[in-house]
C-alpha cells in the first residue's frame, strides 16, 4: 500500500524494500506475475499503481486466510493443551514435551557403556559393535534420494537456454522459444522442489532454519538479476545473454550428481 501511494522513486524503493524484508515470494508470482501486471501496463484506462493494488488486494485474502487457519505444529498445540488443563485443573503438573529443557546424550557415550558394563568387552570389541547403528543408517530412507529429480531436471535448464538464445530471430518462428520455455519450466520446477526436499531431509527438524538460507540466496540473486539482466539484454543482446546464463547453468550442472555421489 505503502509503495502504491508512493510519490517519488526514493519512498517507492523504500517501501518495497520493507516489503521484501517483511515477505518472500514463492516460485509461483514470478512466474504469474507478468500476466496481470502486462495487461495493466499496457491498458491507457487504468494506471500502472494498479500493479500495488492488485497485491494489496491479494494480501487482504491471505491476511483473512492466515487469521482464520488452525494451528498445525503439533509442539504448539500440546503446549496449548497442557496450559488449558492447568487453568482448569488447577494442576501444575501439566507440561508439554517443548517446555522441558531435555538433556541429550550421544549415542556414542551411551553405547559404550551399555557393551563394556553389561558384556564386558574392551574397547575395541565394543567398536565393532557400531556396526549395527551403521547396517541400520545405511537401511533408512537416504537423504540423496530427493536428488532424483535434479538429476533428471538439471540438464533442461542450460539447454533451453542455449536453444532459446540462438533461436531467438525474426527469421524462425516464435513458437521456437515458447516451447523451449516450456523446457525451461520443466527444469527449474525440478530442480527447485528437489533442492529444498534435499535440504529438509538433510537438516530434518531444523529444516525450516536450513531452508532460509538458499531461500535468501534465491531472492538475493533475483533482486540482483531483475536490475543486471536489463542491463545485459541491451548491451549484450538476447543471444549472448541467455548464452551467459546458459553457461553458468552448466558450470552448476553437475551439483546435484556430486551431492548423490
Amino acid at each position: 500500500m505503502g509503495a502504491g501511494l508512493s510519490q517519488n522513486v526514493g519512498q517507492r524503493l523504500v517501501c518495497r524494500a520493507l516489503a521484501g524484508f517483511f515477505g518472500s515470494a514463492p516460485l509461483v508470482c514470478p512466474t504469474f506475475g507478468p500476466l496481470p501486471g502486462g495487461y495493466i501496463n499496457e491498458t491507457p484506462s487504468i494506471s500502472w499503481w494498479w500493479v500495488d493494488w492488485l497485491t494489496v488486494c491479494v494480501y487482504g485474502f491471505l491476511v483473512l486466510l492466515v487469521l482464520f487457519l488452525p494451528e498445525t505444529y503439533n509442539p504448539t498445540r500440546l503446549s496449548w493443551k497442557a496450559k488449558q488443563l492447568w487453568r482448569l485443573t488447577g494442576d501444575d503438573r501439566y507440561r508439554a514435551p517443548m517446555e522441558f529443557n531435555r538433556i541429550y546424550f550421544p549415542e556414542e557415550s551411551l553405547w559404550p557403556l551399555l557393551v563394556e558394563q553389561v558384556y564386558h568387552m574392551d574397547q575395541g570389541k565394543t567398536g565393532i559393535c557400531f556396526l549395527g547403528i551403521v547396517v541400520g543408517i545405511s537401511t533408512a530412507p537416504e537423504t540423496e534420494s530427493n536428488l532424483y529429480m535434479a538429476m533428471f531436471g538439471a540438464p533442461a535448464l542450460p539447454s533451453s537456454l542455449f536453444w532459446t538464445g540462438w533461436t531467438a530471430y525474426p527469421y524462425i518462428s516464435m513458437w521456437s522459444p515458447i516451447m523451449y520455455s516450456v523446457v525451461l519450466g520443466f527444469g527449474i520446477v525440478r530442480v527447485f522442489v528437489s533442492a529444498y526436499q534435499y535440504v529438509a531431509a538433510a537438516y530434518e527438524y531444523h529444516d525450516g532454519s536450513a531452508l532460509a538460507s538458499p531461500q535468501m540466496l534465491r531472492l538475493s540473486a533475483a533482486g540482483i538479476m531483475s536490475v543486471v539482466a536489463d542491463i545485459m539484454y541491451h548491451r549484450l543482446g538476447p543471444h549472448w545473454t541467455l548464452t551467459f546464463i546458459g553457461g553458468i547453468a552448466t558450470v552448476f550442472l553437475p551439483v546435484p550428481y556430486l551431492l548423490y555421489i
